[in-house]
């Protein structure tokens, strides 16, 4: 846990991937109401597998008609996740902040334009589910990694 004198701290809501619950996230929230220390939230975006790719795809917001809307899916399906976990422990932070980095365990594809552009599919569908929970969000990244993924969006 962070120094007795923090002042501030970020909260992780996934286990470093999307669809993974941080398993200390009890834990941590606690130890912020029992400070009193100001805190937000963040989650992991990743670009789907194959099995996430095919269980949200179809489920969400966007008509499951193009790869683009299915992609956008998976990302809604990301941010509900998330949003999951704070209803379990009863919070409503600040903000929500994306984690937008190269995972090498599930990676980012992103050697063509194509690939990029899908990848801000699965982006922009997790912040539009944070969005419509009335979250405001932010984008947490680098800038060579975040380039590598968005293509510099």
């Amino acid at each position: 846990m962070p120094p007795e004198d923090t002042e501030f701290v970020i909260v992780g809501l996934t286990n470093g991937l999307a669809f993974t619950e941080n398993p200390c996230l009890d834990t941590q929230f606690q130890w912020v109401l029992d400070r009193g220390v100001r805190a937000q939230a963040y989650a992991m975006a990743t670009f789907p597998t194959t099995a996430q790719y095919d269980t949200y795809g179809d489920d969400g917001p966007w008509p499951a008609s193009t790869r683009p809307d299915r992609l956008r899916n998976v990302g809604y399906a990301e941010g509900r996740a998330a949003l999951s976990s704070l209803n379990a422990v009863g919070w409503h932070p600040e903000r929500i902040w994306v984690d937008v980095e190269p995972r090498p365990r599930q990676p980012w594809p992103s050697s063509t334009t194509a690939q990029r552009q899908e990848n801000r599919y699965v982006i922009s569908g997790l912040l539009a589910a944070l969005a419509d929970a009335g979250f405001p969000h932010g984008i947490y990244s680098y800038a060579s990694g975040w380039d590598a993924i968005t293509g510099s969006w």
